[in-house]
């Protein structure tokens, strides 16, 4: 039987984290600030293109499109965010070059987000990404006394000739949004006291 080029496999899998934070809301969660700031530490400081930021009335917020965290009924206050910015193929990934032509890729990334009260919801959709395409990325953060906790939900397909190193591309992926997540945390809560600011804790949840 001859594998067919299309040929992939849906992973799901989610990170559960909590963040000490001493000052909730240090920006708020869905204004500009907070979002290019993310955006920008998540880059490793590197070139944000095309940015675009606008409000957004909840009923037309993509968070509610697809999102597996429920959003109670509520005044929510949601904004989107689009941008481009330029990555490298991870350098244990350098042997898949040849395939893509050059080391270097421009992706696309879209991000909704909401706010209601203590709970922030978003929804990330990454295009272009360099071997899986498209990634879709959910989270819920809530905020409460004893600090910021996110649940994340990374959705992606794996293409056949990657198969075989499916643990090595999903601990890739947490890197990635581990990252995130700090990023997240320094302009919701504050800048981190260290440069080496770690989740308190870090779960990998099995999904359904």
């Amino acid at each position: 039987m001859i594998l067919q080029a299309y040929s992939v496999e849906c992973v799901v899998f989610r990170l559960e984290t909590t963040h000490e934070c001493l000052v909730p809301h240090y920006y708020h969660p869905s204004s500009q600030s907070a979002l290019y700031g993310e955006a920008f530490e998540w880059n490793n400081q590197g070139q944000i293109l095309k940015w675009h930021y606008e409000a957004v009335p909840a009923v037309q917020n993509a968070v509610l499109e697809n999102n597996p965290f429920n959003a109670k009924r509520g005044d929510w206050d949601c904004a989107r965010v689009s941008y481009s910015t330029v990555v490298k193929v991870p350098t244990e990934m350098h042997k898949f070059e040849r395939l893509l032509g050059r080391n270097k890729f421009e992706i696309d990334i879209r991000k909704t987000l909401c706010v209601l009260g203590d709970i922030v919801l978003s929804s990330i959709t990454l295009a272009n990404v360099p071997f899986y395409h498209v990634v879709h990325v959910f989270s819920e953060t809530r905020f409460n006394a004893s600090g910021m906790h996110t649940t994340t939900q990374i959705n992606y397909e794996t293409p056949w000739y990657l198969y075989f190193c499916q643990r090595f591309t999903r601990n890739v992926a947490i890197k990635c949004f581990m990252h995130s997540i700090r990023s997240s945390k320094d302009q919701l809560c504050g800048p981190s006291v260290n440069n080496n600011d770690t989740a308190s804790t870090f779960t990998l949840v099995p999904t359904i």
